[in-house]
């Protein structure tokens, strides 16, 4: 009895460790990438399509290593992939000290991208495999709110930094940050992977399968549009704002996403686990299209920032649920080539979405450019009801049929 209470706990000491690496990975990021191209253009001289570049390059190089530690980090370790991923990402920032042009501050911002990329897919792999299968689920839900955490805080004290002491106090505070990541990596305990000698001998070989989870394409489509729908209001968001009028309220709605997120990741990591997928998937995607119409409605603070709470509840809920489906639909030795197809391809939404949209925005403007995401979301319920949502239902109530007790 002891033993089974044991594998099913979540807060083991490993857990928590885990979650503060990725906790101190991405308020390094978010401390940085919140500033850079402000500093680009004050301090470099950078046009604003070079500043966005300079930013939004990072996207690409981790997208790279994603997909190249997917398919080694079995073969070198998840826990020394981890510590190779956060030594490059230290490595980054220091020389970001030095980056003083635009082409220097380039290739700095890929090497940092690829510390990112191998750094975070290592650390969502190390947990879907150490929490237990059960609460899987609720796990992950939990660990990726510390990439939530590093959201509301990171940006704010990169901007208060930047504005009271530059930006080398920005990289000197992210470095101290950087390093304490990496310590605690190393204290943490990885179970070591079970491969056979025919699970080594195919991943040495350079086939399609060992850096893509094909298993995952579906729900690595629906995860594309949903971060395509989000970049908007990465992208846009300040600039929307600014031009109704309401600049200064909303200031707040990343606050009010984020405590969204913070409340409600609780409750429906636990329903992923006990209710199923479809019990939290299909109502985070139909709160988070709600959201984009209230943003394309509001015309005072209160829609706003309801959108924003909205909003916060549905991406914030949809996104480690659909991390939690990739990574069930494969064995234990192929969780890290799942995490990163997963994350490779979502993410491409994120890097490339803005881009894209920028066209969108010129014809239509803000209003109508939130109304036509929440359209796309609206159909990316029903692509994936199509492409998981049906036969998950159809696994559950099988599920909930062979159970003794019918729960």
């Amino acid at each position: 009895m002891d033993d089974l209470v044991e594998q099913s706990r979540l807060w083991t000491g490993n857990f928590i460790l885990i979650s503060l690496v990725n906790f101190l990975i991405m308020f390094a990021y978010y401390q940085i990438t919140a500033i850079l191209a402000l500093h680009a253009m004050d301090n470099l001289a950078a046009t604003s399509s070079q500043a966005g570049l300079v930013t939004g390059i990072l996207i690409v190089a981790a997208l790279i290593a994603r997909l190249l530690t997917g398919k080694s980090i079995e073969e070198i370790g998840r826990k020394r992939t981890m510590i190779i991923g956060l030594a490059v990402k230290l490595i980054a920032i220091l020389l970001y000290f030095f980056a003083q042009s635009i082409p220097l501050l380039f290739v700095v911002r890929i090497l940092h991208g690829i510390g990112f990329g191998i750094s975070t897919t290592a650390t969502i792999t190390i947990v879907a495999n150490i929490v237990p299968q059960s609460r899987r689920g609720e796990g992950i839900g939990y660990f990726m709110l510390s990439t939530t955490l590093a959201a509301a805080v990171g940006p704010s004290l990169g901007i208060f930094l930047y504005q009271t002491a530059g930006f080398a106090s920005i990289l000197s505070a992210a470095a101290i940050v950087a390093a304490a990541g990496l310590i605690m990596a190393l204290i943490v305990r990885v179970p070591a992977s079970e491969l056979s000698a025919d699970h080594l001998e195919n991943m040495k070989k350079f086939a399609l399968s060992n850096f893509f989870e094909v298993r995952v394409l579906p729900m690595a489509l629906v995860g594309f549009l949903v971060f395509l729908s989000y970049s908007s209001i990465i992208g846009f968001f300040s600039a929307y704002a600014s031009s109704i009028g309401l600049m200064e309220i909303g200031s707040l709605f990343f606050l009010v996403y984020s405590g969204a997120t913070l409340i409600s990741r609780p409750f429906t990591s636990r329903w992923f686990d006990r209710k199923g997928e479809n019990y939290v998937v299909y109502p985070s995607l139909v709160i988070f299209a709600v959201g984009l119409v209230c943003l394309g409605f509001a015309r005072g603070g209160l829609l706003l920032l309801t959108a924003g709470a909205l909003l916060g509840i549905g991406f914030g809920t949809f996104v480690p649920s659909a991390q939690t489906i990739a990574v069930n639909m494969v064995e234990d030795h192929r969780v890290g080539v799942a995490s990163s197809t997963f994350l490779a391809i979502s993410e491409t939404g994120i890097g490339f979405g803005p881009f894209f949209l920028g066209f969108l925005l010129a014809g239509i403007g803000y209003r109508s450019l939130y109304f036509t995401l929440a359209g796309v979301v609206a159909v990316t319920i029903v692509l994936y009801h199509i492409l998981h949502g049906k036969a998950a239902s159809k696994k559950n109530r099988r599920s909930l049929r062979a159970s003794p007790t019918g729960i």
